[in-house]
């Protein structure tokens, strides 16, 4: 995948309450404008057919003060859906990376990053509180997403299947000729002489001891004179 520069990725989002603080390098970020509690109870099957999703409850924002022209949702430690301001509409062969803003992080919530693809038209996450209260105000920059272009998948180098009858032409030719008609081929092996094998690897064994000399009988006696 490549990444779409944030200024490219901007034409793809719609509802963007300031583009100018909204849109990034590689980002453009999503205000929240609506927060929904949980319904305690959901269900998931094998089929869907006793699928149901987890019901939700407004949640109100409170006023601070009088001079507040945005007001401010105080979320406990759990569970909400949070709804965007911003839809996408994207292209076949592109795809939206839904993250939580570092400030969120920071203050003490999260929602898992979300993949998105198509026409989006109600953007959504679940928000977890992990803190003991997080307050956020209205239109508040709580997550980004980034784009991303899929390039086509790279092609195989083609295999190089041999000819089978030059194959078997080369086979037929290299097999050794019979010394005559209906003769197989006789494999002829080279054996060593061994004694000039013993000779070779150790003369000493290979040199015959010289004999002894025999002793003449007269040798020692006295000759007539």
């Amino acid at each position: 995948m490549e990444p779409i520069k944030g200024s490219e990725a901007a034409s793809r989002v719609t509802g963007m309450m300031s583009p100018k603080h909204q849109v990034h390098g590689f980002a453009v970020d999503l205000s929240v404008r609506n927060i929904f509690a949980l319904d305690p109870v959901g269900q998931v099957d094998f089929g869907g057919g006793e699928y149901r999703a987890a019901g939700r409850v407004p949640v109100a924002p409170q006023q601070r003060s009088r001079e507040d022209k945005y007001m401010w949702w105080e979320l406990d430690r759990g569970a909400y859906f949070v709804e965007f301001n911003e839809a996408l509409d994207m292209a076949a062969d592109e795809m939206a990376l839904l993250e939580p803003d570092d400030r969120l992080l920071r203050a003490g919530a999260s929602h898992i990053p979300v993949y998105l693809r198509g026409r989006v038209t109600v953007v959504e996450a679940l928000l977890v509180v992990s803190a003991l209260r997080v307050s956020v105000k209205q239109n508040a920059r709580v997550s980004h997403i980034r784009l991303f272009k899929m390039l086509p998948a790279a092609k195989a180098p083609a295999l190089t299947i041999p000819d089978p009858e030059a194959l078997a032409r080369e086979l037929f030719l290299a097999r050794p000729t019979p010394s005559s008609a209906g003769e197989q081929p006789v494999v002829k092996l080279s054996i060593p002489d061994p004694e000039a094998a013993v000779s070779r690897a150790a003369p000493h064994l290979s040199k015959p001891s010289p004999a002894a000399e025999p002793v003449s009988k007269s040798k020692g006696k006295r000759r007539k004179s």
